[in-house]
This record gives structure tokens, C-alpha cells and sequence, in this order.
């Protein structure tokens, strides 16, 4: 079967990804104004936690197999292959039921105690099942990263969204008169049915990849646990402390005076919307990461440090390059956004808060990929769970200190987060690979380009007396791309000298 280049493969993944990205922001944009945004907060409160068992669940199977095949594939060994897949299978059913009934057993004690919402019960034990379908399709997921069938992981990406949006919106609205607790509920059966119709489309591809050979590879469990415990420890903190941060918010902003409605209604502006808004520009650094990761693989076994660093700094300039025009549209224009997308000029707000920061999320992921590639896969794990303690220390203080910030108090925690975490990838990556000086000049090169496309930018938009919000968004888009991409060429960010 055709094997993806980087290029390919990144073509086939964003495709799947901008689809899934649209297809994703119509739908919440339609169920905001349908179901209300009290049921989205309800949601996005029990959503967390699931995905922090998932988190467990998981375990870096996903991860682990994908570098294992590739680097696999790139001895000629299809006996390790085959392997490394029936193993990261058996692993993943083993930890995603064991995580199932965790989510079962508890889901009682998180909603009443640990979030002091009743009605978040049913959600978590909806979701729970999806743990098991969520750990399967990852293994195979990784097979084929590994593998570099780009293009059938993008295949099942689309069936699962279109399952997703399609089930969610139909048990949304035939539970709307029940309630809003109903509605939560029905949202995350939709998001089971997403995950199970997305396991289906890869196992189907798998059977007809597999038809007619003969499979009789041995489970072989070290290899791939070698790969999967440095993870699993440091997912397991990063799931607790993120889970910590999910219960956290909520709870201080009832300690700074929101009553329960409001609270989950400014807590599904800041995750529902402003969060989702800002991770926008990962439906392109998500393929690339996904490439980077077995390229890195390949890189490592030929021992081949120059590659390596050739590599990641083209990595990071495309995060650079992706990601400040965005952070620019998101500082300047963020209500603007909001307010097409989802009626609400509120979460725009934060969104142009959090803006200032969104270009350190995608570096984020090119540095995940790089040491996931790179066979470190738990310093990343390691990093993830440092920001969200820091992250969840700074709610805590935030809202004792300062309660008159309200939901500023939460955006600013998550902003110290994501400034840790990028730092901390960074670093972590230059020091297996090096590069330090090429890595620090590509860097300037964004910020200053980026310095000059915000002051054109934002003297535009004060110019304007137009008060459509879809052409002052469009007015800012053009700016920011009149402005950066010229000087982020003159500066020669592109270049790795």
C-alpha cells in the first residue's frame, strides 16, 4: 500500500482536520443557540474529567505504536510490525475497559462531590463506555501514523465527526424538553457514537489492508511497555491535575460570587467557545506534528543528528508562521469572532486575552512530536502535568486574592500554563538535539514581525467607522496578512540561517 511523504500526508491530514474543524464550529455555534449555553457549560464540565480517564486510558499506546512501527518499517522488519500492532491492541482493551468501570464506579462521587453538579452524573456515565472504543482506535491509529497511511487516519477522522455532530444533534434536540441536565446527556452519547463509528472505519481498513496474509506475530508486551510507562506516569499526574483544574474553576467562581447557572455559563464561554476558538490553527499544526513524529522516528534510528535539527527548526518556523498571524486575529478581533460564531461577545473577551499566548500552544505540539519521535515520550507527559499544576495553583490564588478578576482569574492561570508548557518543550527539545542559536533566531524573527503586524493591525481597526463585525473581522484578517507575512519574509522566517 502507498506509504505518505510529509508532504502528502500532511495534505490528507489537514484536509480532515479544516473539514472536522468547520464541521465542529457550525455545529457548536448551532446548539449555543438551540439548547442554550447552560447545557454547553454543563457539557464541557463533564468532558474534562472523561478525557482525563482517557488520558489514563490510553497511556501513550497511541504514541508507542506509531514509533515502534516506524521505526519498524524503517529495518524492513514486518514481523516487529505486526507485533508491535496485535500488542498496542490487547494493551488498549485491557486499559480503556479498566478505565470504563473506573468512570462507572465514580461517576456518582465526581458529580455531587467533586462538582457540586448533580446533574453532571449522567454525562460521565454516558461517556464512560467511549474508553474502551477511544483505546482501540488509537492503537490503530498509531499503526498507521507508523506506518505513514496518513490518509486512512484521515478517512476515520471524518467518518467520527460527521457520526458525532449528526447523533449529538439528533439526541440534543429529542431531549431539549427534558431539561438541560437531558440535553448534557445527550451530547455525550453523541460523542460515544462519534468514537464507536470511528473505531469501526479503522478496523474495517485494517481488515481489508490485512485480507489474506497470514498474521501469526507474537504479543510481544516490553518493547511497546518500555514506550507506554514513562507515559502512563506522567499522564496519570497530567489526568489528576487536570481533572483538579475541571473541578477547580467552577468551584472558584462560586467562591467569587457566580451563582451555579452563571458559573456554568461563563465557565462553557471560557471552554465551550473561547478555548475551542483559540485552538483553531491546530487543525494544520496537528497534521504536521502527526508527520513530524515517525519522520523523528526514522531520524533517530539512522542516527542522523543533522536531520534531526534540520527537522524541528522547519517545525518551528511553520508553527511560528501559523501560529502569531493567529494569536494577532485572536488579540485584535476576538469579540468580533465570537459574536459571528456564537452570539456572544463575552467569550471574545477572553479569547483576546488568551490571544497574546495562542502561538505558544502550537509550538507545543511541534515540540510533543519531536520527543514523542525522538523516543521521550514521557518528558512531554512530564511537561504537561508541571503547567496544569501550575495552572490549577494559580486559580486557587487568583481568586482568593484578587475575586474581583471573575473568569479573568481562571483565563490567566490557563495563560501561565501554556507559557510553561511551551517553555519547557523548547528546552527539553534543544537539549536532546541542539540547535539553540538557530532555534533562538527563528524566534525573533517571528516576534518582530509579529510586533509590526499588531501595530498595523490594531491602528487600522481604530480607523474604522463600519461596525458590521464580519467586516471588521475581515478588514483584521487582511491586515494581519498584509503586514506579517512581508515582514516574516524580509525577515527571512522561513530560512533556518
Amino acid at each position: 500500500m502507498r506509504q505518505d511523504s510529509l508532504v502528502s500526508g500532511t495534505i490528507a491530514l489537514t484536509t480532515a482536520a479544516v473539514f472536522n474543524r468547520i464541521v465542529g464550529f457550525v455545529f457548536r455555534a448551532y446548539l449555543v443557540r438551540v439548547v442554550g449555553q447552560e447545557a454547553i457549560g454543563l457539557y464541557q464540565m463533564t468532558y474534562p474529567l472523561y478525557a482525563s480517564v482517557m488520558t489514563v486510558a490510553t497511556a501513550g499506546i497511541s504514541v508507542g505504536v506509531a514509533k515502534l512501527t516506524a521505526g519498524a518499517r524503517q529495518r524492513g522488519d514486518s514481523q516487529a510490525i505486526s507485533s508491535t500492532l496485535k500488542t498496542g491492541c490487547y494493551l488498549a482493551l485491557f486499559t480503556g475497559v479498566a478505565g470504563m468501570i473506573l468512570l462507572m464506579i465514580s461517576s456518582g462521587f465526581i458529580a455531587k462531590t467533586l462538582l457540586g453538579e448533580e446533574r453532571a452524573y449522567l454525562p460521565l456515565l454516558v461517556l464512560a463506555p467511549a474508553l474502551p472504543i477511544v483505546s482501540l482506535a488509537g492503537a490503530l491509529r498509531g499503526y498507521y501514523q507508523g506506518m505513514r497511511y496518513m490518509y486512512l487516519v484521515a478517512i476515520a477522522l471524518v467518518t467520527e465527526q460527521i457520526a458525532h455532530v449528526v447523533a449529538s444533534i439528533q439526541l440534543a434536540l429529542r431531549l431539549k424538553t427534558l431539561g438541560v441536565g437531558a440535553v448534557s446527556t445527550g451530547l455525550a452519547l453523541g460523542c460515544t457514537v462519534g468514537e464507536l463509528v470511528g473505531l469501526l472505519t479503522l478496523g474495517l481498513l485494517a481488515f481489508f489492508i490485512a485480507k489474506g496474509r497470514q498474521n501469526r506475530a507474537q504479543v510481544n508486551y516490553a518493547p511497546l511497555l518500555g514506550m507506554v510507562l514513562p507515559v502512563a506516569t506522567g499522564r496519570i499526574i497530567l489526568a489528576a491535575t487536570s481533572a483538579l483544574n475541571t473541578i477547580l474553576i467552577p468551584r472558584s467562581l462560586r467562591f467569587m460570587g457566580y451563582s451555579a447557572t452563571d458559573a456554568a455559563v461563563v465557565f462553557g464561554q471560557l471552554t465551550g467557545m473561547a478555548i475551542n476558538v483559540l485552538f483553531i490553527p491546530a487543525v494544520l499544526t496537528f497534521p504536521f506534528a502527526s508527520n513530524l513524529l515517525p519522520l523523528m522516528a526514522e531520524s533517530d534510528h539512522a542516527a542522523q543528528t543533522t536531520l534531526k535539527k534540520r527537522n524541528f527548526h522547519q517545525a518551528l518556523s511553520f508553527s511560528l508562521i501559523l501560529g502569531i498571524p493567529c494569536s494577532i486575529v485572536f488579540v485584535t478581533a476576538g469579540p468580533l469572532i465570537c459574536e459571528l460564531l456564537f452570539g456572544v461577545s463575552e467569550a471574545g473577551r477572553l479569547l483576546s486575552t488568551m490571544g497574546w499566548v495562542a502561538w505558544m500552544i502550537y509550538i507545543q505540539h511541534i515540540t510533543t512530536a519531536t520527543l514523542q519521535g525522538l523516543g521521550k515520550p514521557a518528558i512531554p507527559a512530564r511537561n504537561a502535568a508541571v503547567c496544569t499544576l501550575l495552572s490549577s495553583t494559580s486559580v486557587i490564588t487568583l481568586s482568593r486574592i484578587w475575586p474581583s478578576l471573575k473568569i479573568d482569574a481562571a483565563v490567566y492561570a490557563i495563560m501561565v500554563g501554556i507559557i510553561t508548557g511551551a517553555l519547557l518543550g523548547l528546552v527539553a527539545v534543544l537539549k536532546e538535539i541542539g540547535g539553540l542559536r538557530t532555534a533562538t533566531i527563528i524566534i525573533t524573527r517571528g516576534a518582530l514581525a509579529g510586533a509590526f503586524a499588531i501595530f498595523i493591525t490594531e491602528n487600522v481597526l481604530a480607523s474604522l467607522t463600519n461596525p458590521s463585525p464580519l467586516y471588521q473581522l475581515s478588514i483584521a484578517c487582511a491586515m494581519v496578512a498584509l503586514s506579517f507575512l512581508p515582514a516574516a519574509w524580509l525577515l527571512r522566517l522561513h530560512k533556518q540561517t
